[in-house]
C-alpha cells in the first residue's frame, strides 16, 4: 500500500487512477520552468508522484533540494544519473508505480487542464501512445516538419514531438536487450532522437499509431540537448537510420479527444 494525499491506498488502485509525471532537466537555468511545473502537478489530484531525472557528473544543491515527501501534494523523487541520456527518462527502473507516466520537456509550460486532457484520454484506452506534441513525418526518406506543426490526421504525420502520456510498460519494452543497438545509436548521435526511436519501438509493439490530444501548452522553445545549428539534418538522418534498424514506419498519427 502507499500512503498518497495523507491516506492509504492500495498500488492496484493506482494503477489506473494516477498518474507519474517525469522531467530530465540537465541545465540549472531552467530550474524555474522546472519548478513551475512542480507546482502545477504535484497539486494535481490525479498526480502521486514527480521524478525529476538529472543529467550530469554532479548534482547541483538547486535540483536535489526539490525532492520532497508527499504531504497534501505528490511526492517529488530527484533521480540523478550520471550519464548525460536521453534514454534515461524510459527507463524502466525509475520509481514509477502508477499504469500511467506522462513524460515532459523542463521548457513547457502546462496547466491543470494539460494533465486532465492527456490523463483522461489515456485512461479511456491505455494500450496506445498519446501525445500533444506537434506533428512530424518520420519516415526512410528523413524528417520533415513545418513551423507550427504538420497537419494532424493527414496520411504523412506520423510522429509527434514528446509531450507524451503512456503505460509504463512500454518503458520495458523500450529497454529490452534486444533494443540496445538503437539505444547506443540515440546516445551516440547528436540530434538527441530518443523520442523517435521510443515511439518507433512502442507503435511497432502495439501495431498502433500515435495518438494526438489537444491539450493545452506552451512551449518555451529554450535552447539544450536538440539544439544545434544542423538540428534538422541530424534529425533527418536519425529518422532515416531509426526506420532502418527497426524495419517499421510508423502509421498516420490519430486524432484523440481529451
Amino acid at each position: 500500500s502507499i500512503i498518497f494525499r495523507e491516506k492509504q491506498k492500495q498500488w492496484a488502485i493506482g494503477e489506473y487512477t494516477l498518474l507519474t509525471v517525469v522531467v530530465a532537466t540537465m541545465q540549472l537555468e531552467r530550474l524555474e520552468g522546472l519548478r513551475e511545473i512542480l507546482e502545477v502537478t504535484t497539486h494535481h489530484p490525479a498526480v502521486q508522484h514527480v521524478v525529476v531525472l538529472w543529467n550530469g557528473e554532479e548534482m547541483p544543491t538547486e535540483v536535489s533540494q526539490l525532492e520532497r515527501p508527499p504531504n497534501k501534494s505528490a511526492r517529488v523523487t530527484v533521480v540523478h544519473r550520471k550519464v548525460n541520456s536521453l534514454n534515461n527518462r524510459y527507463d524502466p527502473l525509475l520509481p514509477i508505480h502508477t499504469g500511467a507516466v506522462m513524460v515532459v520537456d523542463d521548457d513547457l509550460v502546462i496547466s491543470e487542464e494539460t494533465i486532465d486532457c492527456a490523463f483522461g484520454a489515456w485512461k479511456r484506452d491505455p494500450s496506445q501512445l498519446y501525445s500533444f506534441g506537434e506533428g512530424r513525418s518520420v519516415t526512410s526518406s528523413g524528417y520533415s516538419y513545418e513551423p507550427g506543426g504538420l497537419p494532424i490526421g493527414d496520411d504523412g504525420t506520423n510522429f509527434l514531438l514528446p509531450r507524451m502520456i503512456f503505460h509504463r510498460k512500454f518503458m520495458s519494452v523500450y529497454f529490452e536487450s534486444h533494443n540496445r543497438e538503437l539505444r547506443d545509436y540515440v546516445d551516440r548521435q547528436e540530434a538527441h532522437c530518443d523520442d523517435i526511436a521510443f515511439a518507433s519501438v512502442v507503435t511497432k509493439y502495439t501495431q498502433k499509431p500515435m495518438k494526438h490530444v489537444l491539450a493545452p501548452y506552451e512551449d518555451m522553445a529554450k535552447k539544450g540537448l536538440g539544439w544545434k545549428d544542423n538540428r534538422i539534418e541530424l534529425r533527418h538522418e536519425c529518422a532515416k537510420n531509426i526506420v532502418a534498424l527497426l524495419d517499421w514506419t510508423m502509421p498516420a498519427v490519430e486524432v484523440g479527444q481529451c
